[in-house]
């Protein structure tokens, strides 16, 4: 059995896909787009049959979202013969990074890192967009509630080799930050770049530069107030990935000016929203953050 050899994650609207795209460039490389979801035994996937075997299943019930069918179209594009190593992206593998990367065989991980309050804009157009599938709950203040809970998850872990990515430096220059990270994955190889690729990752950037910024709301400002004291947006360099253990003592740090029980203090907050699909989107996201609930 073969296992993944690396995972992608970050907070949600940090560019996760935008890495997943950039790494399939490295025709050396396959990541996967959400095949894989954080509640599944990752010890028992068996790469690369697994991403078809996924694939099949999805078909079979009807269902196969477009991040896996443009996945797809990338493995099939190459030779099997190509590809070195594999890897599987969920924004969610932060709520369960440990168990995770100890079912992978404590392989390497990448994450993306965004300013908080540039991913609390996306959370919040995303929310009100009717045509959009995210929930209309999960307004621009869960970028805070939940940065908070990966934050204390990165001050702990003892995975410190996890390379993490500016989004910044990918929007800049993604050549730099593809070879950041086919040096981490694949140190010492050269490379082809898969221009096809390189085409819908600048298609993806256009579309996102069309989004206009929305302004956030006087109640989603105190926990991003509390980061900006906490000084967490300095601790990650904006045009250089770094290690977690280059800077995992400032996130401890950072961390210790944070409420101790962050779950209480986020319903809390969250409570003075006053507005039920807010609550009820909390309740979700705390059953997830708590491990009472499959993500």
């Amino acid at each position: 059995m073969r296992k993944l050899d690396f995972i992608v994650f970050g907070l949600a609207r940090s560019g996760t896909t935008a890495l997943t795209n950039l790494i399939r460039a490295n025709q050396r490389i396959f990541c996967g787009a959400e095949f894989f979801t954080p509640r599944m035994d990752h010890s028992k996937i068996d790469v690369p049959k697994a991403f078809f075997d996924e694939e099949a299943r999805l078909e079979k019930a009807g269902n196969v979202p477009q991040n896996i069918r443009v996945s797809m179209e990338v493995l099939r594009s190459r030779s099997p013969d190509t590809i070195e190593i594999y890897g599987n992206k969920w924004p969610l593998y932060s709520h369960f990074f440990d168990r995770i990367m100890s079912e992978t065989g404590a392989r390497k991980a990448i994450m993306t890192y965004r300013n908080y309050r540039a991913c609390a804009r996306s959370y919040r157009r995303r929310s009100e967009d009717p045509n959009d599938v995210w929930p209309d709950g999960r307004r621009g203040v869960f970028a805070g509630v939940e940065m908070m809970h990966v934050l204390k998850i990165l001050a702990r872990t003892e995975h410190t080799n996890t390379l993490i990515l500016p989004q910044v430096r990918m929007a800049q220059n993604w050549r730099g930050a593809l070879d950041d990270v086919s040096d981490y994955l694949l140190p010492g190889k050269a490379y082809d770049v898969d221009e096809s690729v390189i085409s819908r990752l600048e298609a993806s950037r256009k579309s996102a530069r069309a989004h206009k910024p929305v302004p956030l709301p006087k109640l989603d400002q105190p926990v991003f107030e509390m980061f900006d004291d906490a000084g967490v947006n300095d601790i990650f360099p904006s045009d250089r990935s770094v290690y977690l253990g280059d800077i995992q003592d400032d996130i401890r740090a950072a961390v210790k000016k944070l409420p101790d029980d962050h779950i209480a203090f986020c319903q809390n907050l969250i409570e003075s929203f006053d507005d039920p699909k807010v609550n009820a989107y909390f309740q979700t996201w705390r059953n997830i953050a708590t491990g009472s609930q499959d993500a």
